[in-house]
């Protein structure tokens, strides 16, 4: 098996298996667990068109689950194999998945193509039971608000308040950003959030660009069990405060629905560590790039993990690391105490 290729787990799911040598079948690319022909220029276009419609059509289905991205891990990924995973959402995998891949040498490189992911990862905020995410796209001072199902209100001011914090404010003064984000979350893996009804709504503090005249478009994502829904809105143009506030959404939280994820479940985002699975988040020229070295770095662990493991197995059989000369030495010495 050589390196896998690529595959999208967001509202198009693809894989590429197989590998470079000249013994292994060609590569297959899978659009979800339909094959498609990449044989022409012409077809690969047409494979484009489709994708990119089906992302641009309001009936786009949801971010593949977890259990979608590991019974294609399962079916398509031998031993030794490398995946390439392009997804809009992160990927997350149970432990018996992580610990069949790296029992079998194999590897799976999922990288975000998701802008908040990679805002949220830039800023280092946190996800919960309860995730609330603010993001838009100027220098304007945008805030986000949420209220608890026990009344409180998480904001600027109040950053903390019934297991819910507000770990991301950005714009707000000092150096400001024209890829912002905010965000709120609430429970960990050994606290849950509490259940109820939140309510989100969005102001505009204060303009920082110069045309006060316009809207301030911004999108708000909510997360909670692994689900993630996104709603899309704008600021009033010429209002900041209260005057400027958008009610964006309520909805309630019933609790957890399976074990907390960061136990059972690792997260791409926080488990790159893992050699069995790596993650990289952007959509920048740079980001991409990136990619390209993929390969050469799964090479580079997969060396590095087969050094260990010898180091490993020679300690195991008792290998002494002395010469032979300091061996004979040793030796000498101990016949000579007996003699003594």
């Amino acid at each position: 098996g050589g390196e896998g290729g690529a595959g999208d787990a967001g509202p198009s799911s693809c894989a590429v298996e197989g590998g470079p040598s000249p013994s292994a079948p060609p590569p297959l690319l899978l659009l979800g667990e339909n094959q498609v022909d990449m044989s022409s220029l012409t077809k690969v276009l047409a494979l484009l068109d489709a994708i990119f419609a089906r992302e641009a059509a309001a009936h786009a289905s949801e971010p593949a689950t977890t259990k979608a991205v590991q019974n294609l891990i399962e079916r398509h990924v031998r031993p030794g194999d490398s995946l390439l995973l392009f997804t809009t959402a992160d990927v997350k995998l149970e432990q018996r998945v992580l610990a069949k891949l790296q029992a079998e040498r194999s590897t799976v490189h999922a990288h975000l193509n998701n802008e908040v992911f990679a805002r949220m990862e830039r800023e280092g905020a946190k996800v919960g039971d309860v995730t609330v995410t603010l993001s838009w796209d100027d220098g304007n001072d945008l805030d986000l608000h949420v209220t608890t199902p026990n009344g409180s209100h998480i904001y600027y001011s109040n950053k903390h308040a019934d297991g819910g914090t507000l770990d991301v404010d950005m714009n707000g003064g000092g150096a400001t950003s024209r890829e912002p984000v905010e965000n709120v979350f609430f429970g960990s893996p050994s606290v849950e959030a509490p259940r109820g009804k939140y309510s989100v709504h969005v102001e505009n503090f204060a303009y920082h660009e110069p045309e006060h005249n316009k809207p301030v478009p911004f999108r708000v994502s909510v997360r909670k069990n692994g689900e993630v829904t996104e709603y899309r809105g704008e600021t009033p143009a010429q209002k900041v405060k209260e005057a400027s506030r958008i009610d964006v959404v309520e909805f309630v939280y019933e609790g957890r629905t399976a074990q907390p994820i960061l136990i059972d479940t690792p997260s791409a985002l926080e488990a790159s560590n893992l050699v069995a699975l790596t993650t990289s988040v952007g959509s920048t020229l740079d980001a991409l790039c990136g990619l390209m070295h993929v390969g050469a770095e799964v090479a580079e662990m997969e060396r590095v993990r087969e050094v260990v493991q010898e180091e490993g197995d020679g300690d195991a059989l008792g290998v002494s690391s002395a010469t032979p000369q300091a061996e004979e030495a040793q030796g000498a010495e101990g016949a000579e105490e007996m003699e003594e």
